[in-house]
Formats: C-alpha cells, sequence, structure tokens
C-alpha cells in the first residue's frame, strides 16, 4: 500500500547517489568484508541474530537471471499448486483486484527473484544471481536476507491471508537482519547498484496487487517485527506466535469476525479469503490508497468462492467489516464496477446488509439471480 512513494524514493536514491559520489573520492572499492570468506562471516552473524547454534554453512550456487525466476516460481507453486495462484489470478480478476489475463505466478516469482537476487530453497542451497558479488556490502546484506530465509523455512499457513501473514513476518525478521548487518558494517548507504534500479523499475510496472504485494515483508512485515521487538519480544518468540492473519499486520488490536459461509456453490473451483491486506489493495485499486489505509484495518472476514457451470465462471464474495461506514464504502467501489452493458458480458451484482458486503460476478443473468435475487439487489441505488 505504499506503492506510491516509489516515485519518491527513486529520486531521492538518485540524490543521494550524486552525493555519495563527490564523498568517495575515486574510491572504487567498497570496504574491505570481515575476515575470511565474506558468506562464512554473514552466516556466523545470521545465527547469533537468531539465537542458533553454529551450523553448516548452505552451499551456494550461481545461476542466470531466468532460472532464478523459475526456482522462486517453484517455491510459489510449492505452496499454492502447479496451477493455484493461476486460478486466483482469475478469481482476483473477476473481483476486480487484478486486471483480465495477469501470470500472478510468473509477476510474482520475478518480484521476489529480483528484490532478493537469490533464491533459498528448502534444500541447503541457496541460488544466487550469476554476477552476485560476494565482496559487495549491499549483497553481504542480501545474502544475509537470504541465509535468514533459509533458516527458518517457508512459510506456511491453512488459508491464503494466514501464508501471507507468515511470509510477511519471516520476510519482515529477514529485513531486520539484513538492516542490522549493514548498519555493523557502517551503516554507509551504498550507491543504487544498476539492479536495484531495475527492480524499482519492475515494481513500478506492475498491477496494484502484485506491485504492493512484492513489498510486504519489507514494509508491513517490517513494521511488525519492529513493533513486537519494541514491546520486549526477540525473533524466536515471534516465530512461535506468527500472526495468523494480515489483520494482525495492519490493525494488531482488532478482533476478528467470523468467517462468512458460502451458500452450496456446485462446480466450486477455490474457496478462499482475500484477508486484510488483498481488501485494502482492492478498495486502492478500486478507489485510491487512502481507501486502502482506511478498508484494510476495518476488513473483519472474508470469504469467496470462484466456480464453473455451464455457461462459465462465476465469483461470490461475502465481506464483513467493522462499521457501515466502510460496508457503503466497499459496496460503491464494486457498485463502479458493475455497468447495464458489460463489454465483456459479465453480470455483477452488489448487496449491501449493514455491515456485510456481497459481490457477484457471473457468466450469466440465470446465476446472478440465483445467487443475489434482483428483488434484494441495492446494485439500483446508493449503497
Amino acid at each position: 500500500m505504499k506503492g506510491p512513494q516509489l516515485l519518491v524514493v527513486l529520486l531521492v536514491l538518485a540524490a543521494i547517489a550524486g552525493a555519495f559520489l563527490v564523498l568517495r573520492k575515486g574510491r572504487d572499492r567498497p570496504p574491505d568484508p570481515p575476515s575470511g570468506a565474506p558468506e562464512a562471516a554473514v552466516h556466523r552473524f545470521v545465527l547469533e541474530q537468531l539465537g542458533r547454534e553454529p551450523g553448516p554453512m548452505p552451499s551456494l550456487t550461481r545461476v542466470p537471471p531466468e532460472r532464478l525466476v523459475e526456482l522462486t516460481t517453484k517455491t510459489l507453486a510449492g505452496h499454492f499448486g502447479e496451477d493455484g495462484l493461476a486460478l486466483r489470478a482469475r478469481a482476483y480478476a473477476l473481483l476486480h483486484l487484478l486486471p483480465e489475463s495477469q501470470d500472478l505466478a510468473t509477476q510474482w516469482g520475478t518480484a521476489r527473484a529480483s528484490a532478493d537476487r537469490g533464491c533459498a530453497r528448502e534444500s541447503p542451497t541457496i541460488a544466487l544471481a550469476d554476477d552476485f558479488d560476494l565482496f559487495n556490502p549491499t549483497e553481504q546484506g542480501r545474502l544475509a536476507r537470504l541465509l535468514t530465509h533459509s533458516l527458518l523455512g517457508p512459510a506456511a499457513g491453512n488459508s491464503d491471508d494466514a501464508y501471507l501473514a507468515d511470509w510477511a513476518l519471516r520476510g519482515g525478521i529477514a529485513a531486520e537482519i539484513e538492516a542490522r548487518f549493514l548498519a555493523q558494517r557502517g551503516g554507509a548507504l551504498p550507491l543504487p547498484s544498476n539492479a536495484e534500479m531495475e527492480h524499482e523499475a519492475l515494481l513500478l510496472s506492475l498491477p496494484v496487487y502484485t506491485h504492493n504485494l512484492a513489498q510486504l515483508p519489507l514494509m508491513e512485515g517490517r513494521d511488525a517485527v519492529r513493533r513486537r521487538l519494541a514491546a520486549g519480544e526477540d525473533f524466536p518468540e515471534m516465530l512461535a506466535a506468527p500472526p495468523a492473519h494480515t489483520l494482525a499486520l495492519l490493525a494488531p488490536a482488532a478482533v476478528l469476525e467470523p468467517t462468512p459461509a458460502l451458500p452450496a456453490l456446485p462446480g466450486l473451483l477455490l474457496g478462499e479469503s482475500l484477508g486484510a491486506y488483498a481488501a485494502a489493495l482492492l478498495g486502492e485499486r478500486l478507489g485510491d490508497h487512502l481507501d486502502g489505509e482506511a478498508l484494510g484495518p476495518a476488513w473483519r472476514a472474508d470469504r469467496y468462492g470462484i466456480f464453473q457451470s455451464d455457461g462459465g465462471e462465476h465469483l461470490l464474495w461475502i465481506s464483513i467489516w467493522s462499521g457501515e461506514e466502510a460496508a457503503i464504502r466497499m459496496a460503491a467501489l464494486l457498485q463502479g464496477q458493475v455497468t447495464p452493458d458489460d463489454p465483456a458480458g459479465r453480470h455483477q451484482r452488489v448487496r449491501r446488509d449493514g455491515t456485510t458486503v456481497t459481490f457477484a460476478n457471473c457468466a450469466d443473468e440465470f446465476t446472478l439471480d440465483e445467487l443475489l435475487p434482483a428483488s434484494l439487489d441495492s446494485s439500483a441505488k446508493a449503497p
């Protein structure tokens, strides 16, 4: 949700880069690395930060960029299934969270590979970009992040939202350890590299959802880690009690509502929840970043189902909000997507009942009327 700040960040980085060139006075080589092999020193630092006993260093291998994206995408498939993200992309398009025909797996995998310049797989091998410079302090910081991910293992969760919350926590811990490593190296801000500038350009090219998703661990994840550190927790304690949902990242004191039950949906392909973070990004995409900032913390529960019939694919989404103001706003944003003569031939309807908003996007009018009868429809009047 902090994506709009990226352009400002790029301008600031450029200004700092110019100043840093003057200060360097021609010094091209970074400060000397720690004694011994740089990767071994980084590994020791990460183990100390996590409170772990000394252990074997994962093996490092170098791969070309396309292979790095492939490996990263495979780690996502390991959790979501081979076609799991493709199915979610179709559901998100029907919900207007993503544009049509998006390759969510490749976008997410490319963004992660571009940010980390490596992939910490479940095996004791870390794949690095083929031009990864182990003697560069910034790259050593990235290695600290990758080693942290390798030691912590993959994120888990019994729902998409729980997975994102756990991934954000682990990524936040990795980002905090990376920052500590760079600070103990002197804290000097290095010049933005070509790889970093290319990563920022990549983020700017992505849809709102994937753009922000790629930054979740470094933004909301690290913010949550810092809050818990300030409250006296250490990393092992955080990992023993990970957040169960992304609402804990956006509004830690908020209390969930029971998950709404979907009606029987013959031909159900997937039943899932967006969660607070994705709901915030839906608000941002349909409205603006202020809508996202308001709606994310106001989310309390949701459930969507994408299902198939002879007529095509259909989606039903039921969401619950903390108050009527948030429900009215989300209903209005969704209503803005409903047109009498939909160019794609879709049939959509929105209904609000107090703090509950129901949205249906169907391939045919018959299915729409079964899900949300027209007599109960609020789409003809203000939400």
